[in-house]
């Protein structure tokens, strides 16, 4: 079984406005969505499209946005090889955060 991890560092604070913790699982849940059908430039759009956004995988780190895009591409084509992707979110110390961002196969 392949699994992916991707570490995602997103931090907002409990006691914000409503609208700001359903626009961000709204985006999350579109991300999702763009993985489930393939579409890596869709799926990309949530990443820090920058040179400087580093990608670390079994064979190494490459960095850069477009890079990471490629790497994608390459290494999850169908749906067998992408699996199913999830995000949790749970409340910590009046915090949300990501503490897991999966897909396996």
């Amino acid at each position: 079984m392949l699994n992916l991890l991707i570490a995602a560092a997103l931090i907002f604070n409990f006691n914000q406005e409503d609208h700001v913790k359903e626009l961000l699982k709204a985006k999350l849940n579109a991300t999702t969505e763009c993985w489930r059908t393939g579409d890596m430039e869709c799926f990309m759009q949530t990443y820090w499209k920058s040179d400087s956004l580093t990608f670390i995988v079994e064979g190494g780190i490459s960095y850069g946005w477009d890079a990471t895009l490629q790497k994608y591409k390459v290494a999850f084509p169908t749906a067998k090889d992408r699996g199913t992707l999830s995000f949790k979110f749970l409340p910590i110390d009046n915090d949300w955060v990501i503490v897991a961002d999966h897909s396996s196969k």
